[in-house]
């Protein structure tokens, strides 16, 4: 093992026990503490280290999947909810359990903020998130994957 190896993963004074083992008692063997011992224990540690580092990657990829997922179904879901508007005009009944989902109530609202005042259009919605509708914890969870700060996240109330 070359003196410059780095030991990835392992806390400096362990690695400056490794190298001084490796320097110096390469030769000797203690019970269950010789140098060979310890530098395949932390083989063990930087094998798991890149396991950990895999799965770590494999969990950003999962979540920008279901993040993909979760906004083609909201644009789904939106354009359900419009398509389910026009089959129910003549419909009152259809149409008020219509107006009872959240969706539908909170697009509502979107589609009247977006209407231009004063001449001047209003900034969109990104659209995965223009037809999404989400509840405190959802929120939370979001803002942990994206980064934004609790504090700008609504709560209930």
């Amino acid at each position: 093992m070359p003196e410059e190896l780095v030991y990835r993963s392992i806390d400096p004074l362990l690695t400056e026990v490794l190298q001084f083992f490796h320097q110096h008692l390469s030769q000797v063997s203690f019970p269950d503490a010789s140098a060979e011992v310890l530098q395949m224990q932390a083989g063990e540690v930087m094998a798991r280290a890149d396991e950990v580092e895999r799965i770590r990657s494999q969990l950003v990829e999962a979540k920008s999947r279901l993040e993909n997922a979760q906004a083609a179904l909201a644009r789904t879901a939106s354009k359900a909810i419009s398509y389910a508007r026009v089959y129910a005009q003549d419909d009152s009944e259809l149409t008020s359990a219509l107006d009872a989902l959240t969706l539908a109530r909170q697009l509502d609202t979107r589609a009247c903020r977006r209407k231009p005042s004063n001449g001047r259009k209003k900034k969109a919605l990104p659209a995965s998130m223009e037809q999404t509708t989400m509840n405190t914890q959802d929120l939370a969870l979001l803002a942990e994957l994206t980064h934004v700060p609790q504090a700008a996240v609504p709560r209930e109330g």
